[in-house]
């Protein structure tokens, strides 16, 4: 079996041999659990997604986006359930001017607002922010 040759195509010679990897499921000592789906745009230089990758691009519909990343709410790194899972955004701008942060916050606003599992989350944080005598002024369109 030739490793590149897997992680391409899955494919690792004849079946009566070794069998195809392709879904391959394996915990690795440190808790998470990865799945063969070298095709997948969110898999590892492996071939392997993590399942909890895999479970979370099937709550949004889409892949991850860079800057994206899935965290276990009670911490158990195997425990993949849905109302486990969180996306959190970790590509914030580098420096602290505010104007640029507020910049970027409100793209972050305007790319998820609106649409997907989270949209509900955001137009209450948005009312929440409206409710403080300081609230920002969002841009039209932004509700």
């Amino acid at each position: 079996m030739h490793k590149l040759r897997v992680i391409k195509t899955g494919e690792t010679g004849p079946p009566d041999r070794i069998g195809p990897l392709i879904g391959r499921r394996y915990e690795k000592s440190d808790g998470y659990v990865f799945i063969m789906q070298p095709d997948h745009p969110n898999a590892e230089s492996t071939g392997y997604v993590r399942e909890h990758v895999l479970a979370m691009v099937s709550i949004l519909g889409r892949p991850l986006r860079k800057g994206e990343r899935v965290h276990h709410k009670n911490g158990v790194r195997d425990d993949n359930r849905p109302e486990n899972l969180e996306l959190w955004g970790s590509g914030h701008p580098e420096g602290q001017r505010v104007a640029d942060r507020l910049s970027f916050y409100l793209d972050f606003i305007q790319r998820y607002a609106g649409a997907g599992p989270f949209a509900e989350q955001i137009t209450e944080g948005l009312a929440r922010v409206k409710k403080h005598p300081g609230a920002l002024r969002l841009p039209e369109g932004v509700k």
